[in-house]
C-alpha cells in the first residue's frame, strides 16, 4: 500500500510495479497451462490447432517482451541515485514519459474491433501524487522543468502512464488464456467421450489373443478409429470431426460384440461338435426313413413324376461338400492351436446352418414319400367305415352300392394303386350310400352283404 504524501512519480512507479508483478503471475500460470503444453512447439500440431498455436504463442511471446520491458523500466528507475530528491523524481518522470510515448509493437494477431497498428491510442494519463489527489492538473509537457525552488512547475506533479500498453497487456493475457483453455477443453471433450473405451479395447484385445482372433477385421477397425481420436486429441483437438469419439466408441462396441460371440463359440466348440454329431445322426435317420418310404411306395402305388422326393446326391459323403467329411475336417481343426480352433468354431456355425437346412429338407422328403401309402391307408379305412355304415343301414345288399364298393375295393387293394381313381370311387360310393340312407328307412333284423374282397382281378397288395 502506498503511503500518503508520495509524489506522482512514486505513485506511477508503484502502479507499474503492481502491473508487472501481476503479469509475472499471469505468465507463470500461462507457462504451466496444459493448453500451452499441447501447443508448444507448434509444429507438433496440425490443422486448426496448429493455426491457433501460432496465434497463442505469438501473443505469449509478446507478453514476455512487455514483461521484460516493464521490468527493465522499473529496475532502471529503482537504480536512480538521489533517494527522494527532486532530481531523482525529474529523471524518473522523464523515463516514465518516454515509456508512455515509446513506439513498440502492438499485440500480434489483432481481432475485430482492435485499434490498428498506426492508431496512437488514448493519450497517456497522469498519475496524481498522493498529496495532490485525483483533481490534479494535466500531464506535464515534454519540456516541463522543475521550479527554481526545487519543486515542480505547474503540471509537473503529474506523471504520464502508458495506458494503452497496460490495456493491451490485460487484453492479451485474457486472449492467450482463452486460446489455451479452448485447446484444453477440446482435448478434454474428446477424451471424456472415450471414458472406459481404452479398458474395453484392452479387454477385447486380450480375449481376441486368447482365441486366436487378433486379425479380426472389426478389432482392427476399432483400434484404427480409437487411434485416430487419440491422434486428433494430441495434435488437432480443435479440428476433430464432430462425433469422431462417439463413432470410435461404437466401433469398439461392435468389435467387442464380434469377439465375444467368437469367444462364446470357441469355448463351446467341443460341446458344439458333439451336438453336430447327434444332428448328423438325426438327419441320416430321417433321410433313411424317406428312402424306405419311397421304396415301399414304389410298385405299390401308381406314382406320377414328383410324387417321390430325394435329397441331393452327395449330401452326406461327398468329399467336398458332404456333411460327414466336412464335420470330420472341423474335428481335426479343433484339435489344433487357438487359430485353428477358432477356424473350427466359425466353420461349425456354417456347418450347422447347412445341416439344419438339410434336416428340414430330409423331413420334407420323408413326409412326401410317406404320403402315398398313408393316403392309401386312409382311403382303405374310409371305405371300411362306409361298408360298416352300409351294413348297419341295411343297404349292404343293394346291388348298385355293392358294385360301387367292389370297384373302390379293387382299386385300393390292387397294385399298383391308382390313388386318384380310388379316391374318386370312394367318394362316389360315399355319396350314393348317403343318398340311399336318406331315401330308405333302416331295415329290421339282421342284414349282411356278400364278401367281395376276394376273387377279383389284379394283384392284391398290402
Amino acid at each position: 500500500m502506498i503511503a500518503g504524501g508520495l509524489s506522482a512519480v512514486d505513485v506511477a512507479i508503484e502502479r507499474l510495479r503492481e502491473v508487472t508483478s501481476q503479469l509475472a503471475v499471469d505468465l507463470f500460470a500461462l507457462d504451466g497451462h496444459q493448453g500451452r503444453a499441447l501447443l508448444d512447439p507448434p509444429d507438433r500440431c496440425t490443422g486448426m490447432t496448429a493455426a491457433r498455436a501460432v496465434v497463442a504463442l505469438d501473443r505469449l511471446a509478446w507478453l514476455f517482451e512487455r514483461y521484460l520491458e516493464l521490468s527493465d523500466l522499473i529496475a532502471t528507475v529503482d537504480a536512480l541515485p538521489g533517494g527522494r530528491s527532486a532530481r531523482r523524481r525529474e529523471r524518473a518522470t522523464i523515463l516514465l514519459r518516454a515509456a508512455a510515448t515509446a513506439a513498440r509493437p502492438r499485440p500480434p494477431h489483432p481481432e475485430t474491433g482492435d485499434p490498428s497498428a498506426t492508431d496512437p491510442g488514448p493519450a497517456p494519463t497522469a498519475a496524481p501524487s498522493a498529496a495532490a489527489g485525483p483533481s490534479a492538473g494535466p500531464a506535464p509537457s515534454a519540456g516541463a522543468a522543475p521550479s527554481a525552488g526545487g519543486g515542480w512547475a505547474p503540471g509537473a506533479a503529474q506523471v504520464a502512464v502508458p495506458e494503452r500498453l497496460l490495456a493491451d497487456i490485460s487484453k492479451t493475457v485474457g486472449r492467450v488464456r482463452a486460446d489455451f483453455d479452448a485447446v484444453q477443453a477440446a482435448q478434454d471433450g474428446l477424451l471424456s467421450d472415450l471414458t472406459g473405451v481404452h479398458q474395453e479395447v484392452a479387454r477385447v484385445s486380450a480375449e481376441a489373443a486368447r482365441i486366436g482372433a487378433t486379425a479380426l477385421a472389426e478389432l482392427g477397425a476399432a483400434e484404427a478409429a480409437l487411434a485416430a481420436v487419440m491422434e486428433a486429441a494430441a495434435r488437432d483437438p480443435l479440428g476433430a470431426p464432430p462425433g469422431q469419439a462417439t463413432r470410435a466408441g461404437e466401433a469398439v462396441a461392435h468389435a467387442a460384440a464380434a469377439v465375444d460371440a467368437l469367444a462364446l463359440a470357441y469355448d463351446a466348440l467341443d460341446t458344439g461338435l458333439r451336438d453336430a454329431g447327434m444332428l448328423l445322426e438325426e438327419i441320416v435317420d430321417t433321410a433313411t426313413a424317406g428312402e424306405w418310404s419311397a421304396q415301399e411306395a414304389t410298385g405299390r402305388i401308381r406314382l406320377a413324376d414328383g410324387d417321390l422326393l430325394g435329397l441331393p446326391d452327395g449330401w452326406l459323403d461327398d468329399p467336398g461338400r458332404g456333411l460327414r467329411p466336412w464335420l470330420d475336417r472341423l474335428r481335426g481343426l479343433a484339435a489344433g492351436p487357438p487359430e485353428r480352433r477358432l477356424a473350427a468354431a466359425r466353420g461349425l456355425a456354417a456347418w450347422t446352418a447347412v445341416a439344419e437346412r438339410t434336416r428340414a429338407h430330409a423331413r420334407q422328403v420323408a413326409d412326401a414319400n410317406a404320403l402315398p401309402l398313408r393316403r392309401r391307408g386312409e382311403l382303405r379305412g374310409l371305405l371300411g367305415a362306409l361298408r360298416q355304415k352300409a351294413v348297419a343301414s341295411g343297404l349292404a345288399e343293394d346291388p348298385a352300392l355293392e358294385i360301387m364298393y367292389a370297384s373302390a375295393h379293387d382299386l385300393l387293394y390292387t397294385a399298383p394303386t391308382d390313388l386318384a381313381a380310388a379316391s374318386a370311387q370312394v367318394t362316389v360310393y360315399a355319396a350314393a350310400l348317403d343318398r340311399d340312407r336318406k331315401a330308405s328307412p333302416p331295415a329290421a333284423g339282421r342284414t349282411w352283404g356278400h364278401r367281395m374282397d376276394e376273387g377279383r382281378g389284379g394283384a392284391p397288395c398290402q
